[in-house]
């Protein structure tokens, strides 16, 4: 049994014999987080109740912002008012807008309803903005400092308001019109004498993004400059809020595994894999296997009509997947450097020239070092018969006509994958361009539509050349 499965059990045996001390002491001996995982694993809504009745509403308000979106909302159909009022009276303002983004408006209602009119307007602040913006993920629970306290004063406003807001840490030197001067650390407050004023000691170097500026660039900015806060600016350049680093922690997850799953040709899930109904899986992917499926109809077409070449020379057909194969994964490699080459901000648009040069280069010599050793490892195939000739070819081992045959069929595979893996290596850097151009994700220009594309020009190049070799020469 797992240690994880223990835990649940001894769990669901607290809760059932109602030891409210041992309940207790697991959230004091364990991390939040991974008591979640566990509550995540309750079916019956009134054990959880039990935890949140049990346990301090500081524990309970962090166990809630990790539940899952389906547990929340179970939680939330089954809280009073008043247990509703105490969680969000709780939790961080940015953690109540991400959970409010994906329940149900009649929960959404209720929730703003109960909450207090200071707090109801910052939620409906911070829900107004465009999903995957800064400002849809920013928190506006920081400390703002004026410029003309004094290091004394401003350590008195930090012990009085400090415990309650997001950090501590970096605390933002705004003007009478919110204007952000500049930003003090916490431990420029320690160190300097308290009659020092705020203005002389800030940092007026700082780094800051816009409310409509998107999630991922401000995480390319967070790894940039190593930062563990950023302030956020409305159009006016007022401070309007702040992100913190584990909100980009967030968006760095959710941004790989949507490309990831963009990649394989599936639209991302609303939730995690658990938690997702196979029907959901199904139509997050079918729409991409069907359009696919189509695309690939070119290539039925195109064998189809080459057919009779297959039919004189039917060893080619063993050849066929190899050529598709080797093709699809050349492109693939280069989608996945030229697609991750656009994420952390390394090319943009202005180096498609650059770009086109480079993967020539890199093209010409995959190209040719594959076709070299294709030529040698089918050579070496047909001679010791692991690849066998038609019985009907009349072909005498070992005589000039045999060995004339092995060759041009080596070559022509060879000269097949020399043109393909070209092709396909400036077709996977430039459709991440194109995508980018498009204003659309780099990802969907990925794998399997890739692959399609080089199926098609791969079967073209090869039949076309083993019509040339077979009926010309």
């Amino acid at each position: 049994m797992s240690d994880k499965l223990i835990q649940l059990n001894t769990l669901k045996l607290y809760i059932r014999k109602k030891e409210i001390k041992k309940i207790r002491l697991l959230f004091t001996k364990h991390e939040i987080i991974d008591l979640a995982s566990l509550v995540n694993h309750l079916k019956n809504p009134q054990d959880i109740i039990f935890i949140f009745k049990t346990c301090s509403s500081d524990h309970t308000s962090e166990l809630f912002s990790h539940l899952s979106a389906s547990q929340q909302e179970n939680i939330l159909h089954v809280f009073t008012d008043k247990q509703l009022v105490e969680l969000l009276n709780n939790s961080y303002q940015d953690d109540i807008a991400d959970f409010l983004q994906d329940l149900p408006a009649n929960l959404v209602s209720r929730i703003l309803k109960v909450a207090d009119p200071t707090l109801r307007s910052e939620i409906n602040h911070l829900l107004n903005y465009k999903p995957g913006s800064a400002g849809s993920i920013m928190t506006t629970e920081y400390i703002t400092i004026a410029e003309n306290l004094s290091i004394g004063e401003t350590l008195e406003k930090i012990r009085k308001t400090g415990r309650d807001q997001e950090t501590i840490y970096s605390n933002f030197v705004v003007d009478a019109n919110r204007f952000l001067k500049g930003i003090i650390y916490i431990e420029d407050v320690v160190f300097h004498e308290p009659n020092q004023l705020v203005s002389d000691v800030m940092n007026k170097e700082f780094i800051s993004c816009f409310v409509h500026t998107d999630q991922e660039e401000v995480s390319q900015l967070f790894k940039r400059y190593d930062l563990s806060v950023m302030p956020v600016l409305n159009e006016s350049n007022h401070l309007v809020g702040i992100i913190t680093i584990d909100d980009i922690v967030d968006v760095i997850e959710k941004e790989a595994s949507e490309d990831f799953l963009k990649m394989a040709a599936i639209s991302p899930l609303d939730g995690n894999y658990k938690q997702t109904k196979p029907m959901a899986i199904v139509m997050k992917s079918i729409p991409w296997i069907l359009g696919l499926m189509v695309l690939g109809v070119v290539s039925t077409f195109t064998i189809n009509q080459f057919q009779g070449i297959l039919e004189s020379v039917v060893i080619l057909t063993a050849f066929i997947p190899l050529i598709m194969n080797t093709g699809g994964n050349t492109g693939n490699q280069s989608v996945a450097i030229i697609t991750r080459a656009i994420a952390v901000k390394d090319i943009t648009l202005k180096d498609v020239t650059f770009v086109i040069q480079k993967e020539l280069k890199v093209a010409i010599l995959t190209s040719f070092i594959t076709a070299l050793f294709t030529f040698g490892l089918i050579w070496f195939q047909l001679v010791i018969g692991f690849i066998r000739f038609p019985t009907d070819m009349n072909l005498v081992m070992y005589q000039p006509e045999w060995w004339l045959y092995i060759v041009r069929i080596a070559g022509l595979v060879s000269l097949t994958l020399l043109l393909s893996i070209l092709i396909s290596k400036l077709l996977g850097s430039l459709l991440p361009l194109l995508a980018l151009k498009l204003k659309k994700d780099p990802a969907v220009m990925s794998s399997p539509f890739l692959t399609t594309l080089v199926d098609f020009s791969s079967l073209l190049i090869y039949f076309a050349l083993a019509n040339l070799v077979f009926n010309f020469f």
